[in-house]
């Protein structure tokens, strides 16, 4: 039996000629993590999930596509995730293969939102775009305290997809093990129990950050949080509950919080880490600039040179070069010594040296900006 269905509005599909298969194709800028849902045979199942890079297409379905309707979701660990509306699927945090959508929570997983796909009969393959506008309404959307899921744009489109196999999910275990210890929840505050010392795994740490949410990550999720332009990870196993981390799931994404435990490991910008503490702070005295400067710019004297900031992530690109990447953070002064004002600091993914940029404008249509030691600054504006 299907779930509740509260959403009025579909997902279109373009009626055409097209090899059979059902491909999702990412043009955002941020690594999705996709499931979907259908009726199967003799009752609905929904799978995932499929890890799709910025740029990068992922077949979920081969075989020649029977149904008219479809189902998906897609999230991301580095941003707001892409609107979902109240069509009802089980999930779970690892790759799944679920029968049957009623009582989720009674088998141990999770239930969840998907959209809604409706193909013109006799259409047997079509291609979902992903893109970066959908994700920004979605962020206004909860910063103004509504849903989108009566306003997402139509974005699929029918066509051949490509020839690629699917991977082969995993049914999931209709069994919760047993969590090594626990945690417990005090106000804004989550605290494992039972578990060894700080300092125990590692080096003990306590880092304030923006915390960018939790992501599928190979057959375990993570939670991600950014400071300074470093990744802190912390991954189920068996330092970190699972379930401290499912908690962590419904907080506030780029809302500042404090983290405390045991620094594992470090390969570059991204930390591993496990958590003892985490504790939920006042608003990120930044987030209405973040907010204000969200999507896509271009420089108004070269308009070549493009500049996105979605979530907390940047790409900056000149023509058709190799764009560079990396984590954004607004502050009060630079790494530098430099006096106190509003500044803009990149931390590339490559590793390189951080760039500092005074800030004298940020608003919802333009953004000046001037490198910390060169005279002529860079004037943004919407394309």
């Amino acid at each position: 039996m299907r779930g509740i269905i509260v959403a009025s509005a579909v997902f279109l599909a373009a009626t055409g000629v097209a090899r059979a298969g059902f491909e999702i194709c990412n043009d955002g800028s941020v690594r999705a993590n996709v499931a979907i849902g259908y009726m199967g045979e003799g009752d609905w199942t929904s799978e995932g999930w499929w890890r799709i890079e910025p740029g990068d297409c992922k077949t979920v379905l081969t075989d020649e596509l029977t149904r008219t309707r479809y189902y998906w979701r897609a999230t991301s660990a580095t941003g707001p995730d892409w609107p979902a509306r109240k069509f009802m699927f089980c999930t779970v945090r690892k790759p799944f293969t679920i029968v049957g959508d009623d009582d989720c929570t009674a088998w141990n997983y999770r239930r969840e939102g998907f959209n809604e796909i409706v193909l013109t009969k006799g259409t047997t393959g079509f291609r979902l775009r992903l893109d970066d506008e959908q994700r920004l309404a979605a962020l206004r959307a909860e910063e103004e305290g509504f849903t989108t899921q009566d306003s997402v744009a139509d974005v699929v489109q029918s066509m051949p997809p490509a020839n690629e196999p699917p991977p082969t999910p995993k049914r999931a275990s209709k069994q919760t093990p047993a969590e090594p210890f626990g945690f417990s929840v005090s106000g804004e505050t989550l605290t494992v129990s039972g578990a060894p010392p700080i300092g125990s795994l590692g080096e003990p740490y306590t880092v304030t950050g923006v915390f960018q949410g939790c992501e599928y990550y190979d057959v375990s999720m993570a939670c991600l949080l950014n400071s300074g332009g470093f990744t802190y990870r912390a991954q189920s196993n068996d330092a970190t509950p699972e379930a401290m981390l499912d908690a962590m799931v419904d907080m506030k994404t780029f809302a500042q919080q404090r983290w405390s435990g045991d620094l594992v490991a470090q390969n570059g910008g991204e930390v591993e880490v496990t958590l003892r503490e985490v504790v939920q702070l006042d608003p990120d005295p930044h987030g209405d600039t973040r907010k204000a400067v969200q999507g896509e710019w271009i420089d108004s004297a070269d308009p070549s040179q493009r500049l996105s900031l979605i979530g907390n992530i940047y790409s900056l690109s000149y023509g058709t070069g190799e764009p560079e990447t990396g984590i954004f953070a607004f502050s009060e002064r630079c790494d530098e010594p430099v006096g106190e004002g509003l500044y803009l600091n990149f931390y590339p993914d490559s590793g390189e040296a951080s760039t500092c940029y005074a800030v004298s404008t940020a608003s919802t249509s333009r953004l000046n900006i001037s490198q910390m030691g060169m005279l002529q600054g860079a004037a943004y504006i919407r394309p």
